[in-house]
C-alpha cells in the first residue's frame, strides 16, 4: 500500500502490509447506509476485498463476529451498543517475496461502536419527508499476529494498533450518506527486529495514519438497492514513523443491497480506482460487506 524511505526490501515489503490491513473504515471505507444500528443479537459479518497494484496484488477477508444490544445507554431503542471480534485471512503476492508464505493472518481485533440517533422524522426512511442523523463512535484495537515473515500476507503486523473515528448517517427523503471526516490509526513498534540496509537491526515503528474524508454518498434507486460513489483520503506515516510518508486519493462506485433482509442478509461493495498517489502504486480495490444476522 505504500513506499518509503528506502532502508531494505524486507523493511518495505512489512510496513506496506501492515498499514494495509487495517480493516473496516480504515481500509474497505464508508458503504451505504454505514452509521446506522444493526438488528440486536449477534450477527457474522464478512468484509472480503481485493486490491491490484504493479507490483502486488491481495485477496483477503476480515471475519467479524459482532453483537447488537436491544437498547443503548438511554435504555431506549435512540442508541445502541455493537462488541466484536475478528481477524483478517488472505494471501498476497508481489515482487518482493522470499520464501515466506503468501498466505497469512492479521488484526486479531477487538472493537467498540455505539449508535446514538441524533434526529429523525416520523417518515419511514426512503420516502419523502424522511430525515435521519445518526452518529457512531468508534474504537477498536488490533493485536500481535506473531509471524516473523519479511514477505506474503500477514508480515509487518506483529505489533498493537488502535484506530478511533466518529462516524455519520445522514438520511434525507431517499438520499443517504455516510461520512467519517477522519479515522486515526496509529501502529505502535514492531515486535521484530528489521534488517536496515545500512547495518543494524530495529524494531520499526510505522507510527501516526489518517484515512480523510471517507464519504459514501447515494440514492435509493429501488426499495432494495441504493447506489452511489465512494471516497477516501489515506495520509499513511504521518507523524511519529521510521517511514516516510505517503498518502492515496481513491474514488468509485459503490452499492448496498437489502433485498434479502428478511432472511438477516445484507450486502454491499465498492470499486476504488487511485486518483492520486504519493510515495504509493496505484491500485484498484474492490472492497465488500456480506452481514448475517443469526
Amino acid at each position: 500500500m505504500l513506499l518509503f524511505r528506502k532502508m531494505s526490501i524486507a523493511g518495505s515489503l512489512m510496513s506496506t502490509i501492515a498499514l494495509s490491513f487495517v480493516p473496516n473504515g480504515a481500509y474497505a471505507g464508508n458503504f451505504l447506509g454505514n452509521a446506522q444500528p444493526g438488528t440486536p443479537g449477534w450477527a457474522l459479518q464478512l468484509w472480503p476485498y481485493y486490491t491490484k497494484e504493479n507490483n502486488s496484488q491481495t485477496a483477503a477477508n476480515f471475519f467479524q463476529l459482532a453483537w447488537f444490544s436491544e437498547t443503548g445507554l438511554t435504555g431506549t431503542k435512540q442508541d445502541q451498543v455493537e462488541l466484536w471480534l475478528g481477524f483478517n485471512g488472505g494471501y498476497q503476492k508481489s515482487d518482493f517475496e522470499g520464501d515466506d508464505s503468501r498466505w497469512g493472518v492479521t488484526s486479531p481485533q477487538l472493537g467498540f461502536e455505539y449508535y446514538y440517533q441524533v434526529a429523525a422524522t416520523k417518515a419511514k426512511p426512503n420516502t419523502e419527508g424522511y430525515r435521519a442523523w445518526w452518529i457512531s463512535p468508534t474504537i477498536f484495537m488490533n493485536f500481535p499476529n506473531g509471524s516473523d515473515k519479511s514477505s506474503g500476507y500477514g508480515a509487518g503486523a506483529n505489533q498493537y494498533s488502535i484506530s478511533a473515528s466518529v462516524n455519520n448517517f445522514f438520511g434525507y427523503d431517499k438520499w443517504q450518506l455516510s461520512i467519517s471526516p477522519a479515522n486515526i490509526n496509529y501502529l505502535f513498534r514492531d515486535k521484530n527486529y528489521t534488517d536496515l540496509e545500512t547495518g543494524g537491526r530495529k524494531r520499526m515503528q510505522a507510527g501516526l495514519s489518517l484515512n480523510l474524508a471517507d464519504i459514501a454518498f447515494g440514492y435509493q434507486l429501488t426499495d432494495t438497492l441504493a447506489v452511489g460513489v465512494h471516497h477516501q483520503y489515506d495520509i499513511y506515516n504521518l507523524t511519529d514513523s521510521d517511514y516516510a510518508r505517503s498518502e492515496r486519493g481513491r474514488v468509485g462506485p459503490t452499492f448496498t443491497y437489502s433485498g434479502l433482509a428478511d432472511k438477516g442478509y445484507w450486502i454491499s461493495g465498492t470499486l476504488d480506482f487511485d486518483y492520486s498517489n504519493r510515495n504509493t502504486e496505484r491500485a484498484t480495490t474492490f472492497s465488500a460487506f456480506i452481514g448475517k444476522s443469526l
